[in-house]
């Protein structure tokens, strides 16, 4: 090291004549050996300016390396590289309690939604069916044939309320999610949406390995990435068609979700500008829910209209 800064000096507790001639990888990280990776090898042999977050096991912190791979002349003659280092510790531990209380927030808002889902089941839909079977015995007392009269109508009433609550309940959590898994929760997800709203929908499943099954946190995340952007693209989007692909490539699992509406405004689609509406609250949950998990969500609008949402979630540690 050549020569630090006053900034430098309070952030790693070192004085100037410790720092200045010093072995970097021992005053910055507290070793004796090259740090892997070490991003001034790296700026040097790309030619472009590094911008790197590195945890120091030395100290136990976390450091910010700004790098600029174009060098300086000293007195002698000799290259000496930019090296901008600071300490981010603060705010690593800041984002990792935000992380834990996203986390805690998500799961309790999923929990949440499967106890309704299944007192839907065991209590409202028990007692819809118990409701049905009456009506039909009074039908029958009553001389009511092939649903003809008062009562008929209100078994008719009854049977599309049941309908609906079964669709709330496998909106809310999907029983086929824990029994069947992804791909037949998606599957039925499809069909729903198909017959409910009149949707031209495809749904294609590709390279999934049954030797590496997703981790359950992986496939709810994904199943409710594929609800959030079908709702969408039936309550804002105005389309007539769409197609949902799911893709293993590698270590990471790829979701396209795409259709022929009219597109999503460029403030929503941009990462951290989606308006206050609806639409735009369900996009920043869907990033939220992803970054736990190490994945991403790309919005792109076309032009001559429609959407196409990119998702993507590392499952390279298989099952958990």
């Amino acid at each position: 090291m050549v020569a630090a800064n006053a900034a430098f000096l309070r952030a790693f507790h070192v004085t100037a004549a410790s720092a200045c001639g010093s072995y970097c990888p021992r005053l910055v990280h507290g070793r004796e050996t090259p740090v892997p990776e070490c991003p001034l090898e790296a700026s040097i042999a790309s030619g472009q300016v590094t911008d790197s977050e590195i945890f120091d096991d030395g100290h136990g912190t976390w450091v910010r390396a700004l790098i600029s791979p174009t060098p300086l002349v000293d007195q002698r003659g000799e290259a000496v590289y930019l090296h901008l280092v600071g300490d981010i510790t603060a705010r690593k531990r800041l984002e990792a309690l935000r992380g834990a209380l996203l986390d805690q927030v998500i799961s309790s808002q999923d929990a949440e939604r499967r106890r309704i889902a299944r007192e839907l089941h065991d209590e409202t839909l028990q007692a819809l069916a118990s409701l049905q079977l009456r009506l039909h015995r009074l039908a029958g007392d009553a001389g009511e044939t092939a649903g003809r009269g008062p009562i008929g109508e209100l078994l008719r009433l009854v049977g599309v309320t049941i309908d609906g609550v079964r669709r709330l309940a496998r909106g809310l959590h999907p029983s086929l999610l824990d029994d069947l898994g992804l791909v037949a929760a998606l599957e039925r997800t499809v069909e729903d949406c198909r017959k409910l709203h009149g949707l031209e929908l495809d749904l294609h499943v590709r390279g999934l390995d049954p030797a590496r099954p997703l981790s359950r946190a992986v496939q709810l995340s994904l199943y409710r990435v594929v609800q959030e952007a079908l709702n969408n693209v039936v309550r804002h989007a105005g389309a007539t068609c769409a197609s949902v692909v799911l893709d293993q490539k590698g270590g990471d699992m790829v979701l396209i979700v795409e259709d022929d509406g009219r597109g999503i405004g460029e403030q929503e689609a941009r990462p951290g500008g989606a308006s206050a509406s609806p639409r735009g609250m369900g996009l920043v949950g869907t990033r939220e829910r992803l970054s736990l998990l190490g994945g991403s969500l790309k919005i792109e609008a076309r032009p001559e209209g429609g959407t196409t949402l990119y998702a993507r979630i590392p499952v390279a540690g298989g099952a958990r």
